[in-house]
């Protein structure tokens, strides 16, 4: 949130006069340091989530060759070796690339709220652009 409105801030001061070139240093380190916060957040998470989508990939993986072990004990060969291969490949696999997307699901629904549900805060210039594109978008014909 804080990007947009230092970036705005940093272009809008050079045009002012009454601006010293000391805070318009301050706006470049502002929209800086920012950014790479920004980036060094999104890594943590993930990397956290990926860590969490290995480890569901491991544990998946350990139920269907434990399971394939039991069914092999029983004699039954109803299940052949490309089934279980193929569980173990491309199955878990989709699993892992959905963990790795499942939080967008919760993030989708609240920016959705606070960029169009919720009023603009008072520094914003055109406080319902977003909302007249998404609903020009979304509009049937």
């Amino acid at each position: 949130m804080a990007l947009p409105i230092l970036l705005r801030w940093f272009i809008l001061s050079f045009g002012d006069e009454k601006v010293t070139k000391s805070d318009q240093y301050f706006y470049a380190a502002a929209v800086c340091a920012t950014t790479m916060i920004s980036t060094i957040i999104i890594h943590i998470v993930y990397f956290a989530n990926y860590v969490l989508s290995m480890r569901c990939r491991v544990a998946l993986t350990s139920l269907i060759y434990r399971k394939s072990l039991r069914l092999a004990t029983f004699g039954s060969n109803q299940s052949s070796l490309g089934h279980i291969l193929n569980l173990t490949a491309n199955d878990v696999h989709r699993l892992e690339a959905a963990i790795l997307n499942f939080p967008h699901i919760f993030i989708g629904p609240i920016q959705w709220i606070l960029f169009s549900v919720l009023p603009p805060p008072p520094y914003v210039s055109q406080p319902r652009a977003c909302e007249d594109a998404w609903l020009n978008i979304l509009r049937p014909y």
